[in-house]
């Protein structure tokens, strides 16, 4: 983790700006709606400026997760086949040797998938909710309450629901591992 640093600056940096970018747009508008000015061409210009450029910095991200995803998943599948490897014969055995290899796989894939996407829009979810919010005040104060009130009840209300997921989850793999 401490060796993929920068990456990981760079990535929160280039999704800030991205989610920076696309809030402009209706900032924008509500700004506007608000002085009286209607649109005009140069503005509709404006508008679809800091569309494009909001697209090309997801494919900006797109791309250097992809360039970093080819070293990253190597590593990873490489060092938990090593730990593989290493494991007594009996353990092999008791666990089954196809799951373990299928979990040594989905969990290669699933830390690319959280480290490269879920972790990074976190960040940037928390910063355009909090944005959104104080949008919503300047123009309802009790909306903008009972949207601050509704984070945490989602927020929990997951949380809820992917306990009770991993616990079926795990049910259905040790399943699957006596399958095998």
């Amino acid at each position: 983790m401490k060796n993929y640093r920068s990456f990981f600056r760079t990535m929160l940096i280039i999704v800030l700006l991205s989610s920076f970018i696309s809030l402009i747009s209706p900032i924008l508008l509500q700004v506007w709606a608000k002085m009286g000015v209607y649109l005009n061409s140069t503005r509709i210009i404006m508008l679809i400026i800091i569309l494009v450029a909001s697209n090309l910095l997801n494919i900006l991200l797109i791309l250097f997760r992809e360039r970093f995803a080819k070293n990253y998943n190597k590593q990873n599948f490489l060092a938990m086949m090593t730990d593989f490897f290493r494991m007594d014969y009996d353990s092999i055995i008791s666990e089954g040797p196809s799951n373990m290899l299928e979990k040594i796989v989905t969990d290669t894939n699933q830390i690319y998938s959280y480290m490269t996407g879920s972790h990074i829009q976190i960040w940037a979810s928390v910063i355009i909710a909090i944005v959104s919010i104080l949008l919503i005040l300047s123009f309802s104060p009790l909306l903008s309450i009972i949207m601050f009130v509704y984070v945490p009840i989602s927020y929990f209300g997951y949380q809820l629901l992917n306990k009770e997921l991993a616990k079926r989850a795990k049910v259905m793999q040790e399943e699957t591992g006596k399958g095998f």
